[in-house]
């Protein structure tokens, strides 16, 4: 088998997976109130957002009509600026960067056909990381944080 020269150091040769699921299923438990905390630690981040964004003199936008569901909206100079917020913290920081940045990113590409210029932002409630902030940037995409809401009006 002819070996692939950008493969080397790369993994290890494929192993398809076999058997199924080798955990006994387990009943599904909600905690319901700290669902709902979780709920109102969103809320509060997007309204800090919107406060931060109402104070740099511009109009915080909800999701009308036709619009994808994204947390807020503001336009600067001609760009409307799209965010996702997401509550992160210490123990679902991954997952929750992860689902944000392929969130705003559909927000994105949607509000695109509506409008000539459309940036993404994610604001995650916890300390974004060099990852995240490389994630973002891969994409086209600020990761930022509340410690770093100056980056939201700072020119590209």
């Amino acid at each position: 088998m002819a070996r692939c020269p950008n493969a080397a150091g790369l993994g290890v040769e494929y192993r398809p997976r076999t058997g199924g699921v080798s955990a006994a299923p387990t009943e599904l438990v909600r905690n319901w109130d700290a669902l709902d905390e979780a709920t109102r630690a969103h809320q509060r981040l997007e309204s800090e957002l919107a406060e931060v964004v109402r104070s740099a003199g511009h109009s915080p936008r909800s999701p009308g009509s036709g619009e994808p569901d994204f947390d807020l909206a503001w336009e600067v100079d001609g760009t409307v600026i799209v965010a996702e917020v997401k509550r992160a913290n210490p123990a679902n920081h991954r997952q929750q960067a992860r689902l944000a940045l392929g969130q705003v990113i559909e927000y994105r590409t949607r509000l695109s056909g509506m409008h000539d210029s459309v940036r993404a932002v994610v604001l995650l409630g916890d300390p974004v990381t060099q990852l995240d902030r490389e994630m973002g940037a891969s994409a086209g995409v600020l990761m930022t944080d509340l410690s770093s809401l100056d980056e939201l009006f700072a020119s590209r």
